[in-house]
């Protein structure tokens, strides 16, 4: 085989190469924290103002895995307060699969 062959055989097997690639690419579901990503960055002051107020509790939130459970412990001056609210669960690689639930508190806080 000459070299003129082995050079074209380069280029065919480059341009496959180039062409799975783009193909592959196209097909890669790639998902934003939210579909309305600006509409929640003007809303993100209220996150700051959240993060700020626990910063003046007595102890921080801890939030724990004991087993297939999720806790989240509340310092004690908010026990007895009627707290309300939602856990997101986010999942980076598919949006799909995120989990919102209702906070649930039992007697302990």
């Amino acid at each position: 085989m000459n070299w003129g062959h082995s050079i074209i055989i380069v280029f065919v097997l480059f341009a496959i190469g180039i062409l799975t690639l783009v193909t592959r690419s196209m097909q890669t579901r790639i998902d934003m924290v939210t579909p309305d990503y600006y509409a929640e960055e003007l809303k993100y002051q209220a996150t700051i103002d959240a993060r700020n107020n626990t910063g003046a509790l007595s102890a921080p939130v801890r939030v724990q895995q004991p087993g297939d459970t999720i806790e989240i412990t509340f310092p004690g001056e908010l026990k007895g307060e009627h707290l309300q609210g939602k856990v997101h669960f986010y999942r980076p690689s598919d949006s799909r699969r995120d989990i919102t639930l209702p906070l649930q508190l039992d007697d302990a806080g």
